[in-house]
C-alpha cells in the first residue's frame, strides 16, 4: 500500500478501532515504520492491529476504494500475497464510499459492487486464457469474497430479514440466505466451501489454488444477489 491515507479513509478506519481494541489488539491507523513487523518493511498498510497478548501476530487492514488508481490496486494485491505467507497474520479489507447503511454499519452500493465485480471477472478471464493478471486464484478470492458478503447483506436487509447478532458472522449470513430460499442449497454449499478456503488463506495457510470456475460461480451468485437484479413484483 502507499502512505496516502485520506481523511475519509482515516474516518472509516477509526470507526473500527473499538472493535479491534475490545478484541485484544493495539490498533494503528497509517502506522509508522517502527510499528510494522519486519515482513511489511516494504509495504505501507492503511492500518494494523497488533495482538497484545504476545505481540506476535495480528491483522493488516487495507482500504479498498472503488475506482481507485491501478497502482493502489496492485499494492493491495502485493500486500495480500505477502500477508498470506505469515500464519499469525491475516488481511482485513474494508471498502470506502459510496455506502449503504445496515444496522449502523456501512456497505458499498449495488452499482459499485457490480462495477468492481466486472473488473475482477476480467482478471479471471486473464487467468483462464493464460494472460497476466493482478494475482492468482487465492488473491482473487480474497478480493471477490467481500463483494459477495456485501451483496448478501444488502439482499437480506432488502428482504427485511434481520441478522441480529449474526450480522458480522459470515456463516450466519450464508445460512440465512439458504433458509429464506434466496439461494439454493447447491449455491450455499459452494459459498460455504469458498468461505472455508478464504479463512484458511487469510490465516496464512497454503491452501491449494481455488478453481477459476468456482470463482466465476461466486461472481455470478453475487450478481444475482444484488437488489436491482431482484424480480420485480407484478
Amino acid at each position: 500500500m502507499t502512505a496516502n491515507v485520506t481523511q475519509q479513509d482515516r474516518r472509516l478506519l477509526e470507526s473500527f478501532r473499538t472493535h479491534y481494541e475490545q478484541n485484544g489488539f493495539d490498533f494503528h491507523v497509517d502506522p509508522a515504520p517502527d510499528k510494522l513487523p519486519p515482513f511489511l518493511t516494504n509495504h505501507r498498510p492503511d492500518a494494523i492491529a497488533i495482538r497484545r497478548s504476545d505481540n506476535d501476530g495480528g491483522i493488516v487492514v487495507g482500504v479498498k476504494r472503488f475506482k481507485q488508481p491501478p497502482e493502489r490496486s496492485q499494492a493491495l494485491i502485493r500486500l495480500a500475497a505477502e500477508v498470506a505467507k505469515h500464519p499469525n497474520w491475516r488481511l482485513d479489507i474494508v471498502y470506502s464510499t459510496p455506502f449503504h447503511r445496515l444496522g449502523g454499519w456501512l456497505l458499498p452500493s449495488d452499482t459499485e459492487v457490480r462495477d468492481e465485480l466486472a473488473r475482477l471477472r476480467a482478471q479471471l478471464e486473464h487467468l483462464e486464457t493464460g494472460q497476466e493478471a493482478i494475482g492468482d486464484e487465492r488473491v482473487l478470492l480474497l478480493l471477490i469474497w467481500p463483494l459477495f458478503e456485501a451483496a448478501a447483506r444488502r439482499r437480506l436487509t432488502d428482504e427485511s430479514i434481520k441478522l441480529g447478532e449474526g450480522l458480522l458472522n459470515s456463516k450466519s449470513v450464508l445460512e440465512q440466505l439458504v433458509l429464506e430460499g434466496i439461494i439454493s442449497d447447491e449455491d450455499g454449499q459452494l459459498a460455504t466451501n469458498l468461505l472455508l478456503h478464504k479463512d484458511f488463506i487469510s490465516a496464512g495457510f497454503r491452501e491449494p489454488a481455488v478453481d477459476t470456475g468456482q470463482l466465476r460461480q461466486l461472481t455470478e451468485l453475487t450478481n444475482r444477489l444484488l437488489s436491482s437484479n431482484r424480480p420485480q413484483a407484478a
